[in-house]
């Protein structure tokens, strides 16, 4: 009994040898995590070289990524969401492409107009000004690289919901499409966008239904072309107003509506949502994409992922509406994890659809 008294109660750590033995295996083991994580926002070994073409604006530049050890692999051009868009955002599309070219599929991202090494000026784009300089990037890396219509495609994000039906009307129909996060209706997500804000601040149902009413009806006022800024700078409750330059973007675009568009879709198409998206509606907007694709290609389809933000990312540390609210915590994490911020299982199921269209 004694002796057993004596095993119990010993202290677990008898030597400072084995208490840096323990230290050094801890900081041996982050660093190996902050390493593998790190690679996936580096673009070193990569084959990387720099595209540019013309648009109605000047000069666009972006980077064309292509996998080493895939000889004449798909092409995935990216269309940026809302934003001042640099060809990576910002660093922050390079796990992403860095998944695809392990997956064997090549990327091409450029700089919004007026951003980076690019000419001219996004915010006096709509739409359709964006889905031509689209097409004007796709004919570059056409030509560049030779590759044929069914191995080029496009991925979307959030805002670009607008814009890849409207590059599908003008494609050829071998393009493929994948839309991340995208809404059919700028007014409905706005509401969407706002609902859950308003619910974040702990505002009940009729306050936020009276609150939206009157938004619309200050709406159809402000921002009805050619726009009143300072009508809206005098009834905004924003604590930072929109610029003139935004103002009038908005003024350009809030009517934006993708149904028509979409309904004419014939090109292969994957719209993909999170399930926990708090900038669109996932739900509303996969049954309204349902019912309009259902006379697309073959291959279209649409998928809720479980667990999943607006941009796809772990809905359990990035579910923010926007990337200026994401808390250190998130942003430390994202440099260990990689291109494992995003929701298990989605990258490799994207790079499938997209094989499987190239072929």
């Amino acid at each position: 009994m004694t002796y057993l008294r004596r095993f119990i109660t010993a202290p677990l750590i008898t030597t400072p040898r084995l208490v840096i033995l323990v230290l050094t295996l801890i900081c041996v083991s982050v660093g190996i995590l902050l390493l593998v994580g790190l690679r996936d926002f580096d673009l070193s070994g990569r084959q990387v070289q720099t595209l540019s073409f013309q648009t109605d604006m000047g000069s666009l530049s972006g980077s064309l990524v292509l996998p080493a050890a895939t000889p004449e692999p798909p092409i995935v051009l990216f269309v940026h969401g809302d934003g001042p868009q640099d060809r990576f955002a910002s660093q922050a599309y390079l796990p992403l492409i860095n998944a695809l070219l392990d997956n064997g599929i090549g990327v091409y991202s450029w700089d919004k107009a007026g951003v980076g090494e690019s000419q001219g000026d996004w915010l006096a784009q709509t739409m359709s000004d964006r889905a031509d300089e689209a097409l004007a990037a796709l004919e570059a890396v056409r030509q560049a690289t030779q590759t044929p219509d069914h191995r080029l495609g496009f991925i979307g994000f959030s805002q670009a919901g607008w814009v890849l039906p409207k590059i599908a009307q003008q494609a050829p129909s071998d393009i493929y499409f994948v839309i991340i996060g995208g809404a059919t209706n700028w007014l409905e997500q706005g509401d969407y966008f706002a609902r859950k804000r308003l619910e974040a601040a702990g505002h009940s149902d009729l306050e936020i239904q009276v609150y939206l009413e009157e938004q619309r009806a200050l709406y159809s006022k402000i921002f009805t072309a050619p726009g009143d800024y300072q009508l809206y700078l005098q009834s905004t409750d924003e604590s930072t107003p929109m610029t003139e330059a935004r103002f009038h973007f908005v003024v350009n675009n809030y009517l934006a509506d993708a149904t028509t568009d979409l309904s004419a879709v014939r090109s292969p198409m994957l719209a993909v949502f999170g399930d926990q998206d708090l900038n669109v509606d996932a739900h509303k907007e996969a049954v309204i994409y349902e019912r309009l694709l259902a006379d697309s290609h073959p291959a279209s389809q649409v998928h809720i992922w479980p667990d999943a933000t607006h941009g796809l990312t772990k809905a359990g540390w990035f579910n923010q509406q926007l990337a200026s609210q994401t808390p250190l915590r998130s942003q430390v994490y994202a440099l260990f994890a990689g291109r494992h911020i995003f929701a298990p299982g989605v990258i490799d199921f994207i790079s499938s659809w997209i094989q499987a269209q190239s072929r």
